[in-house]
């Protein structure tokens, strides 16, 4: 049994090789590398606040860019979906430590 490598020679000249590549390469790293680190530097809070805003369809910028009521308005819907969640939290932790000797 033999495997031919026919059309090999055949390659897109135009293909991106070489230096630009590993630019472009190098570029996506480090801005993969930039993120991650943002996300590591992040609070509890912050990343919990990114989330919910994600969650509606928002970043950061779009949220600072809209008129202070509907900011504010935002705001109070992350209060509270944070205090949901701080519910639940504690909630779920309810007899989670127990006596099984007694």
């Amino acid at each position: 049994m033999s495997i031919g490598l026919t059309g090999i020679s055949h390659l897109n000249p135009s293909y991106p090789l070489g230096a630009a590549s590993s630019a472009s390469k190098a570029a996506s790293v480090r801005d993969v590398k930039e993120e991650f680190l943002k996300h590591a530097k992040m609070t509890l809070g912050e990343k919990i606040r990114e989330q919910i805003l994600k969650s509606m369809r928002l970043t950061e910028e779009q949220l600072s860019a809209m008129p202070p009521k509907e900011i504010q308005r935002v705001n109070d819907i992350i209060k509270e979906k944070i205090e949901e969640l701080m519910k639940q939290s504690q909630e779920k932790a309810v007899g989670v430590i127990t006596d099984i000797e007694a």
